[in-house]
């Protein structure tokens, strides 16, 4: 399970930007998803949903989720890329 914005999971906007914390349960994986645009409302009306239902949606996101916790990525013109968390 990952916890992932509205503007994705309800919106259907793509993954814009992620990363992997440790995770808080057992069911969670530690991925967080955003499109990027989000506003307060969107941050918090966040949901856990399954990792397979992101990967149904973009197949781009399946190499990354293999990545260790620390590990964060922006959507780019080139696709999703690392990046350095803030």
């Amino acid at each position: 399970m990952a916890v992932v914005s509205a503007r994705v999971a309800r919106d259907g906007e793509p993954a814009g930007r992620l990363h992997r914390e440790k995770p808080e349960s057992e069911q969670d994986s530690g991925w967080r998803v955003f499109a990027g645009d989000e506003t307060p409302e969107h941050r918090d009306e966040a949901v856990l949903v399954p990792l397979r239902e992101l990967l149904f949606a973009d197949e781009e996101l399946e190499p990354l989720f293999e990545q260790p916790v620390g590990a964060a990525f922006e959507r780019t013109a080139n696709g999703l890329v690392p990046v350095k968390r803030v």
